[in-house]
């Protein structure tokens, strides 16, 4: 038997690793078709958007009057975020306006008349105008943490110079504020800087006064506001010196110049890879103003903005995946559980006809070894007075292994399922009483109150019956009772045997097994297989129990 249990747990084992191999690698194939399909999905919408976003900035910048141009650069700079360039230059080669290390501001001035603070502050130029000193003490003081009242310091712009959108600041203040403190004469200065900005003659210097708080980002200082060029990564990318190409119009490797040929009209765009499951979209596009004066100006730009396509929908692939592996987990459970419950069927069924297989040779090796040595004494005319005697036990054993091979294809039948059940309203009491006209009624006792009619196949409920009432004969002795008892619900066959515990009791009920104490009973062990198989098909609950001397064999219906 322990061969049989390691044969199961092999089979197991393997089974399972079948089945979850099978299953893992059918996961990692539908795993990797929607990541594919659902990255390029992605890819697309983010071109799409790209795309649309790109032509309604550029008829946005289009719309601008002459005398909005100088807007331009302050709207680009504040509204793209750093995985977005743009640059628009006009035919003179002119930039009207690009994205670059710029702080977006709408500074105020004194009076409100004056006031031109919409534009944007350089860093590079901000910060060639100022001596190292005066940067390094600026940084620090914007490093400081707020203090226990809750102050802090942050950098403001007095005065500045603005020209076409650019503000150079020309004087600038570390002063100590607070959250509440709206207007400037409510912070405290504590360190003025004259700057020196590079400007043209006749620039006018623009001052804020007393309510006016025009602050300078801390993170701008520090030169966090700075932009990788996406241009040349484009041209890089492209592996192109054409200057025909449209992504000529972009800046030089240095950042020092804008390369630009002719002008044609029209919208072009593109898409390369930027490595990191990321892309370069590149769009292209010219158009004309008429100016003031009457005069036609063509402006050309490029904007160029990197495609996170993984980043966007990284989550939504996790998501998925891990929704993909729990569903093949489960699908795996269930289906590992089916396969082992079919093969376990198969197993033990398998164990259980090498067990009925043994128990059959051995039940037909002693008849056939007495018919096989009595035919020899006839054959060599030994005892010639016994011939008679020799036909008798060779006629009985023949008639023992036909009724042995009967049982056996009458469990073999009822085993496999063949056997269909004819259910039919049948009055069981009577059916005993007519089994029981075959038996020594002096032996039995049947009690009933009345008659009881169940749903059942009236033969095979005939033949369970007869195999009861056979069994309770033949191991009990001759002058030991025999009872019989049919109620509402339950019928059971009752006769005295040897005390039994329930381990022995449970085995009664397994193909050629009898109890060592019966070994010299002449029968096959097939009976009460054959009574178990009969209460299987037709669903009724049975059951053998042992108490005060008496095993009694029961079914309900």
């Amino acid at each position: 038997m322990n061969v049989y249990k390691r044969k199961i747990k092999k089979q197991k084992r393997r089974l399972f690793i079948s089945v979850a191999a099978s299953l893992f690698a059918l996961s990692v194939i539908v795993s990797a078709v929607f990541t594919v399909v659902t990255f390029n999905t992605e890819k697309q919408l983010l071109y799409s958007d790209a795309s649309s976003y790109a032509s309604d900035l550029f008829a946005y910048l289009e719309n601008l009057s002459v005398n909005e141009r100088d807007y331009a650069g302050y709207f680009i700079n504040s509204t793209l975020s750093k995985d977005e360039q743009l640059i628009l230059i006009d035919n003179d080669g002119v930039t009207v306006a690009q994205t670059k290390n710029a702080l977006p501001v709408d500074f105020k001035s004194y009076p409100y008349y004056q006031e031109e603070g919409m534009g944007c502050i350089d860093f590079d130029s901000f910060k060639s105008s100022m001596t190292d000193e005066q940067y390094k003490k600026i940084t620090d003081y914007l490093l400081s943490e707020k203090t226990d009242d809750g102050s802090y310091y942050e950098l403001l712009c007095r005065e500045f110079y603005y020209y076409n959108g650019d503000i150079k600041p020309k004087s600038i203040e570390i002063v100590k504020t607070i959250e509440e403190n709206v207007w400037y004469v409510q912070d405290e200065v504590i360190e003025h800087f004259e700057l020196e900005p590079i400007i043209i003659d006749g620039l006018t210097l623009y001052k804020n006064g007393a309510m006016q708080r025009n602050v300078i980002d801390k993170e701008f200082v520090f030169g966090n506001y700075s932009r990788e060029n996406l241009f040349n990564k484009v041209r890089q990318n492209m592996n192109t010196d054409d200057e025909n190409n449209i992504f000529s119009y972009v800046f030089s490797i240095d950042g020092s110049e804008i390369y630009y040929n002719t002008y044609g009209l029209g919208n072009e765009s593109s898409l390369v890879d930027d490595g990191n499951f990321s892309y370069l979209y590149a769009y292209y596009t010219s158009f004309s103003v008429r100016d003031d004066n009457g005069d036609v100006k063509i402006y050309s730009g490029t904007y160029v903005k990197r495609l996170n396509v993984l980043e966007n929908c990284v989550n939504r692939i996790a998501f998925i995946l891990i929704y993909i592996f729990v569903i093949f987990m489960i699908v795996g459970i269930i289906l590992a559980a089916v396969i082992w419950h079919t093969m376990k069927k198969q197993l033990v069924q398998e164990e259980k006809l090498r067990i009925t297989t043994n128990a059959m040779a051995h039940e037909l090796k002693t008849p056939l070894f007495v018919i096989g040595g009595y035919a020899e004494n006839f054959l060599d005319n030994i005892n010639r007075d016994k011939n008679e005697h020799y036909a008798q036990v060779i006629l009985q054993k023949s008639n023992d292994v036909n009724e042995l091979v009967e049982r056996m294809l009458d469990y073999s039948r009822l085993d496999s399922g063949y056997d269909t059940l004819h259910i039919e309203k049948a009055n069981l009491t009577e059916l005993v009483k007519d089994i029981l006209e075959n038996y020594d009624s002096n032996r039995i006792n049947l009690e009933y109150d009345n008659e009881i009619f169940i749903n059942a196949d009236k033969r095979m409920m005939k033949c369970a019956i007869e195999n009861l009432v056979d069994n309770a004969i033949k191991y009990s002795d001759e002058e030991d009772s025999i009872n019989i008892k049919i109620s509402d619900k339950r019928f059971s066959v009752s006769n005295p045997c040897e005390k039994l515990i329930k381990s022995e009791i449970d085995k009664l009920w397994e193909p050629y097994h009898r109890l060592p104490q019966h070994s010299s009973e002449s029968g096959h062990g097939l009976g009460l297989p054959i009574v178990k198989r009969i209460f299987e098909l037709h669903k009724f609950k049975y059951s053998a129990s042992y108490s005060d001397g008496y095993i009694t064999f029961w079914f309900s219906y």
